[in-house]
């Protein structure tokens, strides 16, 4: 199969591999897999999952995970990572660090080894719908400092990070999920704001993911992902930025209403992005990987174009190998310690004492989000907690915000 197929990340069905899925991994050979809550339902099953992907694929391969912490967290097996929103509040380096690593032998645990945080967004529109406790805050110098401890402490304990969303998605009001949004800021406020976590993890960060946002200071007609200027002419160029390069996923409104899946795949490597993420049914990938195909034959992705992309793959595979740990040392004392860090208010946050009576605001489902999976329902959560404590529900209404 051409080599371009291999720029690409997917997404799979279910939590193991059908006789479908594995015609569909042998035909167009992707360069890796992007693994959902779905893929991961036990320790035992995903290290399985894994191992048949290395097979089928081969040790070359990248697995990588949004395991950013909080509401974004795809393994429940796994002990829970308080949110940058958290570590935020606790506004502690070595904590983030400290949470980092952690995240990073329990990716490992399974043989993941490309984790899509930290979020390096600045939470400063109140209106946003997408980023809130996903950002360490609203200010861009905590940010770095607390973003690069995090992805400091992840790839040191065998884990490729990822910042994201370049330039910036924290000042929106819409989601790129579904909208095309656009940040109406000049150069100079996008250096002392949005650019500047960014820049402090240059030297530092083994990827960066670009954001479905247009910035008209930089493109007026452009959202970052398809955007030579922001992706060659700033980040690669201006900056220097050496790592690779990796889309948002592709399969999100700001891209399919505008410009259609196969033709923006090809539009996003032209403008230097090194990895797509290929979202979607097995038939949508395979519009956007005959696209890669058509361009790769017909010359308009150059054979130069497509080898730098490679390189820069295969040296981020190389240097994070995808190989799972046989024993990982896990801390669950450490996510909890974390996680009572981040409540401010309390001071040294203890829970109730077995047998206490306590309320609990519930919704009856957790239909998930934009960016988080679907959790556990109201019932769920009220059932595991009455073998705990006395609990008095408060469900709120599906009209509630």
């Amino acid at each position: 199969m051409p080599d371009i197929n291999r720029l690409a990340l997917i997404t799979l069905p279910g939590s193991t591999l059908s006789l479908e899925t594995v015609r569909h991994l042998e035909r167009y050979r992707p360069g890796g897999v992007v693994l959902l809550k779905d893929n991961l339902v036990t320790l035992e099953q995903s290290r399985a999952l894994l191992a048949d992907l290395r097979s089928v694929l081969g040790d070359n391969l990248l697995l990588s995970i949004d395991q950013e912490g909080g509401n974004v967290w795809r393994t429940s097996f796994l002990p829970s990572a308080p949110s940058a929103g958290s570590l935020g509040k606790s506004n502690d380096p070595q904590l983030a660090r400290a949470v980092g690593a952690e995240i990073a032998r329990g990716m490992r645990s399974i043989g993941a080894n490309w984790c899509f945080a930290p979020v390096l967004d600045i939470n400063i529109n109140p209106l946003n719908p997408v980023i809130a406790e996903r950002s360490f805050g609203a200010d861009p110098e905590a940010t770095a400092q607390l973003g690069k401890a995090w992805l400091e402490g992840l790839q040191q304990s065998g884990v490729a990070a990822c910042a994201k969303h370049f330039p910036g998605h924290g000042d929106t009001h819409q989601d790129s999920h579904h909208d095309l949004p656009r940040v109406n800021k000049t150069l100079e406020q996008l250096e002392a704001m949005e650019f500047a976590p960014f820049r402090a993890v240059l030297n530092n960060v083994a990827s960066i993911m670009t954001a479905h946002i247009v910035f008209p200071a930089i493109d007026p007609d452009l959202p970052a992902t398809l955007s030579p200027r922001i992706v060659t002419g700033l980040l690669r160029e201006a900056w220097g930025y050496a790592g690779v390069i990796v889309t948002d996923a592709m399969n999100m409104g700001a891209i399919t209403a505008h410009w259609g899946r196969g033709p923006a795949a090809v539009q996003s490597l032209g403008a230097g992005a090194d990895m797509l993420e290929v979202f979607g049914s097995l038939t949508d990938q395979c519009e956007t990987f005959d696209a890669l195909e058509r361009a790769a034959t017909q010359g308009v992705l150059t054979k130069a174009r497509i080898a730098d992309a490679l390189e820069r793959r295969d040296k981020l595979a190389h240097t994070y190998p995808a190989r799972p740990l046989e024993q990982p040392s896990l801390s669950p004392d450490l996510m909890l310690n974390a996680w009572q860090r981040g409540i401010t208010r309390t001071g040294d946050a203890r829970p109730p004492a077995v047998g206490s009576r306590v309320a609990l605001i519930l919704s009856r489902e957790n239909r998930g989000g934009s960016a988080w999976e679907s959790g556990l329902s109201g019932a769920d959560v009220l059932k595991a907690l009455r073998r705990v404590y006395r609990v008095t529900p408060i469900w709120l209404e599906e009209s509630d915000p």
